[in-house]
Order: structure tokens, then sequence, then C-alpha cells
């Protein structure tokens, strides 16, 4: 009897577990044709990008007024310089873009909400100028990205930085332990001076003022302010500037954590005077007053 059990159980078992098998085995391959169609659209975009680009520094380069193109150099640096670009592409990309919101975006916009003929000019303006303020629109939001995560990591780069130079490293030696063992927009900039002084584009200095144009902060400043005084002076107490810095740094970001923190608790000050104990005032008063009106009745 047992043994007849086991014939009619045994071919079900099987194909339970040939079922789960084949499951697991269908959302592998799911799972490898998402990964495989998220690699394709990554590609695509990429060649996109790059056909884009290509387009853009392969146009006639534009005359440019010079104070626009100091501007447009800063925000090129403040950015870290994607790309490669020039301002000339900068400008050529603004003239893009202005044509192309000013007649599609003008279209769409047109076909969406039946805009009146009278209304046409203004909204065709409204999108050229929109589409000329996107690439320093977009090079602005990368420089604040950048500055964003400079002010994450800079007080562990710079007590880094600080023990290297404390050790008799030179000033570039420390740049380049500390860039090879950090991450983040610091530690890229780091290898960047490196790798540009040690291949004899530029020296020390010149490296060290195009790092104050990449991360325009005041941080940045002092950083390259201590290297250009030990550049000059010869002896000059680096490590110790440095490690005062980082923790001036480190003062400051709390300082303005625990304003953060005060702000927050303002804010939740309005809902609760306004919202939350005028409900409970009306909670706790509504049963006594229906007491006393029915009293007063009685």
């Amino acid at each position: 009897m047992n043994e007849m059990y086991f014939i009619i159980w045994l071919p079900l078992i099987l194909f339970v577990l040939y079922l789960f098998t084949r499951d697991q085995d269908v959302e592998a391959r799911l799972e490898t044709h998402r990964g495989l169609r998220q690699e394709t659209k990554k590609k695509r975009r990429i060649d996109l990008d790059a056909y884009f680009l290509n387009y853009i520094k392969n146009m006639k380069p534009p005359q440019i007024a010079p104070d626009y193109r100091l501007d447009v150099e800063a925000a090129l640096y403040a950015a870290g310089e994607p790309a490669d670009l020039r301002p000339a592409d900068i400008v050529n990309m603004e003239r893009f873009f202005s044509v192309l919101l000013g007649v599609f975006g003008t279209l769409v916009l047109w076909q969406m909400f039946d805009i009146a003929w009278m209304q046409l000019a203004g909204v065709v303006m409204l999108n050229v100028i929109i589409g000329q303020k996107l690439p320093m629109f977009d090079l602005a939001q990368r420089a604040k990205k950048r500055k964003k995560d400079v002010a994450g990591t800079i007080a562990s780069d710079l007590d880094m930085l600080s023990v290297c130079c404390s050790t008799g490293l030179s000033s570039l030696e420390s740049l380049k332990s500390t860039a090879t063992s950090s991450s983040g927009v610091l530690a890229d900039e780091f290898k960047l001076i490196v790798s540009t002084v040690e291949s004899g584009g530029t020296h020390l200095p010149d490296a060290l003022t195009r790092f104050m144009k990449r991360i325009p902060t005041d941080d940045v400043r002092e950083i390259a302010r201590i290297f250009h005084l030990e550049l000059e002076m010869g002896a000059y107490p680096v490590a110790e500037s440095l490690a005062t810095l980082s923790e001036t740094i480190r003062q400051r970001q709390q300082e303005n954590i625990r304003v953060a923190a005060a702000a927050a608790q303002n804010k939740s000050t309005f809902p609760i005077m306004f919202c939350i104990v005028p409900a409970l005032i009306l909670i706790l008063i509504t049963p006594v007053a229906l007491s006393l009106k029915a009293t007063i009745k009685m």
C-alpha cells in the first residue's frame, strides 16, 4: 500500500518541482531581457547625445560678445566642462533650442490649448526665450550638483590631504594620494590637477587656478590659496592649515544643520497652532457646550 502511495505521489512531486524550476528559469530570462533592453536604451541615448554634440561642434562658430563669452566660460568651468564644450558650442545650442522650441513647441501648445492667433506671437517669443535659456540653465544645474557633492566630501578629503602633507609628501604627491584613496567630484578634480601637471600640460599654480574656476566656492579658493602660499614661500604649514580648514568646514556644516532643524521646527508650529489646536478645542468644548445647552433648556 505504501508503495502504491509512493508511485502516485512521486510523479506529482516531480511535476511540481519542474514547474518551480521552469518559473525560475522564465524569471531569469525575463530579468536578462530587461537588463539587455535597458543597456540598449542606454546605448541609444549615448549615441544620440554623441550625434547631437558632434552636430553642434561642427556648426559654424558664432560671434560672441566678450562679456558674454566670459560668463559662458565661467559657467562651463563651474559645470566641469562637460563634453569639452566651448563657449561657441553653448551659443549654437542656444540658437538650436530657440528654433526648436519656437517652432515645434509652439505647434504643440497650439494644438493642445487652441491658442488664438492674437496670442500666437507671444507664445512663440516665450518659447524662443525658454529655448535660449536652456543650455545655461543646464550648466547651472550641473554646477549646483557639483558644489553639493563637494560640500559632502570636502571635510574628509581635507583630512586625508592633511595627513599626506604631514608625512612629508609634496603637494602634488599629496593630491595624487588623496585622489586615489577618495571618490567624488573633489577627488576627480585632484586627479585632473595631477594628470595635467604630470603630462606637462601646465604647471601646478595654473592647475590650481583652473581648479578654483571649476569649483567656485570659498572653501576651494582657500585650498588653492594654501597651496599657492606653499609654492611661493617654500616652508608653509600646509598640513596644519588644511586641518584647520577641515575643522572650520565641519563646524559650519553642524551649524547649518542646527539652523535647518530650528527652521523646520518653526515651520511645524503653524499647522499645530492653526489646524490641530483648534480641532482639539472644538472636540473638547463641544460636549460641554451641548450639555450646558441641555441643562439650560430643562
